[in-house]
């Protein structure tokens, strides 16, 4: 019967944890974004919510069979940033704690104290000094036994077991607990109660003794959670010129409200996150919380301005540059003053102008070794009056670090900087010939995805040397596994062939738009690749070309403005955006 009974406890244990993990990992996150979505993110809504949510799980906990106590500490667990957002999540922990400490915690303790006898000094004092030593022995040799396998060594594994102790205040519950249930009386309870105690009182001093024994050795190990990386806000072609730089010592994560510099920044091989760096979800995303510096360099000073606010009161990323942009204001100063912020690049910057220059490779990144120490507000300066330049970097010793109005140039660092050139007449690259060769259709009376990829494998069939059937249908599954609508209204199928094939290209225009599997809005413009697997490294750069042709603000409405299929072609071979040499495109294939 009592084995009976225990397998009962088990299988109810088990069934609460299934449960409560499926809703906390399932559950929560949607309900956190159905709410968001609502407008329901108000401090007083959530922490009533979060009341009646710790209430439940300790409903369920009790139905189990186990203690409330636990059924709210799962919840808690599960009610976390990427559930309530980062800043309600932390006034909500704010409002809990001084509910907690200011209210529940000392009723508490009274509590437990009318439980307390002062006997045991006297009839059972041997048996607490005996409890006393065990749980400090325990608590450290327990950690040190998880913790050596780390390989940081049993002194520091001594020193986190010491640190152990200062979990009283859940021994003085757990024990509360035994006594309410009758396993313990009350003469056991006061010893439990003043071991508790008196352990959590050691803590300072055996914790800070230490961690003085273990920097004299030097064995004292930094945190993991050190902050280290680097966030540009801004995707454009300065910012990945800039994220390239700062990737030599540093991880980079470039965030950007366009699909297509996100799209162009991945096939460049960098780090980058789709969305808006208003929402607190996709810096977190981008392990804001980990980063060391942020740099806001989008053309809307005000997006710069709120993102930086968030980065210094939400994250606490330290080192924040913003763009500076025009003429210095004195807002802009008194800006950046209040966020305790850089000016980037240590002067004036249009960005929309370099934009353009790198994506023409009207432009020319070098390296110039520093003489003699100058801040790099006169450096920036003297650079730019005597050429159109702006010094993006320095690197010092193995670290590359991003110019701003503090930086400090010493001899020895090596500046990047960027100038500008004359605009040359545009040369052709390979995309451009594929582009001048390719069929270009402006389709109409074709509503549907099959379709479409139907006809597009009848005009490529024979020039890839494939079945016509086979193509569609690779075309379609190729859709199904993953949506080749990048942004409003575009699409670019791609495939990659087993064998070898020629590269091709096919660009359509559908005025009435063509539906895609699991899209709302029409597609009117479509680029469709179909190439082999050896070259793959010219798919990206194809990728890339696109992804800038459509980025231009101008282009939706010039597409859909043109008479006929050449006119047509001649946006796309006429467009801005950067051509690669014939030579540097055949040594990245090489």
């Amino acid at each position: 019967l009592a084995i009976g009974e225990m397998l009962l406890v088990a299988l109810k244990a088990a069934a609460f944890f299934a449960l409560t993990i499926l809703i906390g990992m399932r559950l929560f996150p949607y309900v956190g974004r159905l709410l968001t979505g609502a407008g329901l993110t108000g401090r007083t809504f959530n922490f009533t919510l979060v009341l009646i949510i710790a209430v439940l799980f300790g409903e369920l906990a009790e139905i189990a069979g186990l203690h409330a106590i636990l059924g709210a500490f799962i919840a808690g667990l599960f009610l976390r940033e990427n559930v309530l957002g980062l800043t309600l999540s932390r006034d909500l922990r704010n409002a809990v704690q001084d509910t907690s400490i200011g209210l529940l915690t000392p009723i508490f303790f009274v509590t437990a104290g009318f439980q307390v006898s002062f006997g045991f000094f006297q009839d059972q004092f041997g048996l607490f000094l005996i409890i006393f030593a065990v749980a400090i022995v325990g608590k450290a040799l327990g950690t040190a036994l998880f913790y050596l396998p780390s390989g940081h060594g049993w002194r520091e594994s001594l020193v986190i077991g010491a640190g152990m102790n200062g979990r009283g205040g859940v021994d003085i519950i757990l024990i509360g607990i035994a006594l309410e249930m009758g396993i313990i009386g009350q003469d056991i309870f006061s010893i439990l109660v003043f071991m508790a105690l008196l352990t959590t009182a050691t803590v300072p001093v055996t914790l800070k003794s230490g961690i003085s024994w273990l920097r004299r050795r030097g064995e004292l190990v930094r945190s993991s959670s050190e902050r280290l990386g680097t966030i540009i806000i801004g995707a454009g072609p300065l910012a990945r010129t800039l994220a390239r730089l700062l990737a030599r010592s540093r991880p980079v994560t470039l965030v950007d409200s366009n699909k297509n510099h996100c799209m162009v920044s991945k096939s460049e091989g960098l780090t980058a996150i789709y969305g808006s760096a208003l929402h607190e979800r996709v810096l977190g995303e981008a392990q804001a919380g980990h980063a060391e510096v942020l740099i806001a360099m989008t053309p809307n000073v005000e997006v710069n301005t709120i993102v930086a606010q968030s980065a210094r009161d939400v994250f606490q990323i330290p080192n924040v540059h913003l763009l500076q942009a025009g003429s210095e204001l004195d807002e802009q100063i008194q800006t950046r003053k209040h966020l305790q912020a850089d000016a980037l690049f240590a002067r004036s910057v249009d960005l929309e102008d370099w934009d353009h220059r790198i994506s023409h490779g009207n432009s020319r990144q070098l390296s110039k070794r520093i003489e003699q120490k100058e801040d790099a507000t006169s450096y920036a300066a003297r650079l730019h009056t005597e050429k159109s330049c702006v010094v993006l970097a320095i690197l010092r010793g193995d670290e590359c670090l991003p110019l701003h109005e503090r930086s400090e140039l010493v001899a020895g660092d090596l500046a990047f900087i960027l100038c500008a050139e004359e605009e040359p007449a545009i040369k052709r690259d390979r995309f451009d010939r594929l582009a001048a060769a390719c069929t270009v259709l402006d389709l109409r009376r074709i509503n549907s995805a099959e379709d479409f990829f139907e006809l597009a494998a009848s005009v490529l069939s024979e020039q890839l040397d494939v079945n016509k059937e086979s193509l569609a249908k690779s075309f379609l599954k190729s859709e199904t596994w993953s949506s080749t609508v990048v942004s409003p209204g575009l699409a670019i199928p791609h495939i990659l062939l087993i064998g070898k094939h020629p590269f091709q290209l096919l660009i359509a225009r559908s005025r009435d738009g063509i539906h895609f599997p699991n899209q709302e809005d029409p597609v009117h413009t479509i680029f469709v690749l179909a190439s082999s697997r050896e070259d793959r490294n010219f798919h990206l750069r194809a990728l890339s070309a696109i992804a800038q042709i459509a980025q231009d603000e101008s282009f939706e409405k010039q597409w859909m403005a043109a008479n006929n299929t050449e006119a047509l072609r001649e946006i796309i071979l006429t467009a801005d955006r950067r051509r690669f040499p014939e030579s540097e495109v055949t040594r990245s294939e090489n």
